[in-house]
This record gives structure tokens, C-alpha cells and sequence, in this order.
């Protein structure tokens, strides 16, 4: 991978994480009263996984990134809540009311931090 695909590859991730940690952004998109914006939990997650290869990257900051910040373990630590998430069986509305769906965006949040400031 050359550097601008790299380049192109972790703003796709921040943008996906972004995404994920803007809970009054999921309100208005999942429930379709967003102006220009449609989504739902599926389609940020599939965005996320599928589309940005979310678990790659994982692997690439293990490698490349581990001794630079903290930013390759919270985004280790958001992994493991999603996927412990996933297990769960709900609907975009009992998402985004669930407090356990807070603390992802939370955890989002403070990656979108964390990378800002790197």
C-alpha cells in the first residue's frame, strides 16, 4: 500500500468513527429525519467493518502504530465493545437509547479526540 492509499485509509476510519461518535448525527439519520443524511446501525457498522476494513487496520496499527499513542488501544478497546455489541439484537431505536450504545459513542468520541491531537 502506498502512502496515499494509507492516507485514504485512515480518514475513511476516522470518518466511520466520527460517524459512530456522534449520537445526535445517528438520531436524526437512523430514524430518517436528517435532511440529506440516511443511515442506521447496520450501515455504520457495515461501513465501518466491511467497506474500511476496520479489522486490517487493527492489524496495520498493532504493527505500525503501537508505541505512538494511545489512540491502537482505545481503538482495540472500541473493537471489543462493538463486537460484544453485535451479539445484542435490537432495533435503531433501542440503540439509541441504550446506555451500552453510549459508552461505544463515548469511546468513539475520545478516539476522534485522541487522533485530533496526534
Amino acid at each position: 500500500m502506498n502512502k496515499e492509499q494509507l492516507d485514504s485509509w485512515k480518514i475513511n476510519i476516522f470518518n466511520s468513527l466520527r460517524d459512530l461518535s456522534d449520537l445526535e448525527l445517528q438520531k436524526l439519520a437512523w430514524t430518517g429525519k436528517h435532511p440529506f443524511y440516511v443511515s442506521s446501525f447496520v450501515d455504520s457498522i457495515n461501513t465501518l467493518y466491511d467497506d474500511n476494513s476496520f479489522k486490517k487496520y487493527i492489524d496495520y496499527i498493532k504493527v505500525n502504530e503501537s508505541n505512538k499513542s494511545q489512540l491502537p488501544s482505545r481503538i482495540i478497546e472500541l473493537d471489543k465493545m462493538i463486537d460484544n455489541y453485535m451479539e445484542e439484537d435490537k432495533s435503531d431505536l433501542e440503540i439509541l437509547d441504550d446506555p451500552n450504545w453510549f459508552n461505544i459513542t463515548k469511546t468513539a468520541k475520545s478516539i476522534i479526540d485522541i487522533w485530533v491531537t496526534n
